[in-house]
């Protein structure tokens, strides 16, 4: 007070130590940004987020309730990624059947494929199941590139069941019997379609096998990929035609039902029932 001059250390008792360097802000509040990677890529980084958002955040919570947290990063780019995917996915599929039914005039054929696209996506998930088995030690989890190559897998299926149908629909349009044109339908896309698949799967499987690290993070687009391929490619041969001949019963069940007389099964067929408008267009 009386403006005399002292050395620091005779008037207080203090310490040199590392300050705060910058202070963050995030959405207008301050922040504290905590950031990891993991050391171990068989470690599923969704699961160790949960462990800690139910292990190691409640203390925290609930000795500074004022405190909030979030989790950004990878984690915050997935949830983003997978809300694009909730709003814009029912989107690309009803346009796809749209086109699909453009294609072969028939809405009801065009929804003949959705129950292989949904086959196909549950194969993509037991693909991760059984490679998890195979490989042991390495976690195959579910991830966002697993979405991504199941989107891959879609367009696939999509094309080898269009191709069958294009073909039955061939079949029936030069004059064969329901049965008959799918039996030659399935004769003649065999072939194709098991050659394009198998040969799908076997260029992705050096990915599936390779232990590198910058494979870790295809190998879950290209598990999604081939084994829905594998997998939806058996389903398409074996089951689809199945599909179609029992679509066809109930078409001709529904036909009796509302007109009270049975119709030949290639009456009801969209191909065949088109060839007729014409000719009655013609007349």
């Amino acid at each position: 007070a009386n403006g005399n001059e002292y050395p620091l250390a005779d008037l207080v008792m203090y310490e040199s130590d590392r300050s705060i360097i910058n202070i963050n802000h995030l959405d207008g509040s301050r922040e504290i940004r905590v950031e990891g990677d993991v050391a171990d890529l068989t470690v599923s980084v969704p699961e160790e987020l949960a462990k800690i958002e139910k292990n190691v955040l409640p203390p925290i919570m609930k000795k500074y309730p004022s405190v909030r947290y979030t989790f950004e990063g990878q984690a915050q780019q997935s949830g983003d990624v997978q809300g694009a995917l909730k709003r814009n996915f029912p989107i690309v599929l009803l346009i796809t059947l749209i086109i699909i039914a453009l294609v072969f005039r028939s809405f009801s054929q065009a929804l003949l494929i959705f129950p292989m696209m949904l086959v196909s996506v549950f194969c993509a998930f037991l693909g991760h199941g059984i490679e998890d088995f195979l490989q042991g030690d390495t976690i195959v989890s579910v991830s966002i590139l697993s979405v991504f190559g199941i989107l891959a897998l879609l367009g696939v299926i999509v094309n080898d069941a269009v191709i069958f149908l294009d073909k039955y629909n061939r079949n029936l349009v030069d004059g064969s019997t329901v049965k008959k044109a799918m039996f030659d339908a399935g004769v003649s896309r065999f072939r194709p379609i098991l050659l394009t698949s198998l040969t799908t799967v076997i260029g992705l499987y050096p990915i599936i096998f390779e232990k590198s690290f910058q494979a870790a993070f295809l190998k879950p687009m290209a598990i999604s990929v081939a084994y829905g391929v594998l997998f939806g490619t058996i389903f398409i041969l074996l089951t689809f035609p199945a599909i179609v001949l029992v679509v066809n019963d109930l078409r001709r069940y529904l036909g009796f039902l509302y007109r009270g007389y049975w119709k030949t099964a290639e009456e009801v067929e969209p191909a065949v029932r088109q060839i007729l408008r014409e000719k009655k267009e013609k007349i």
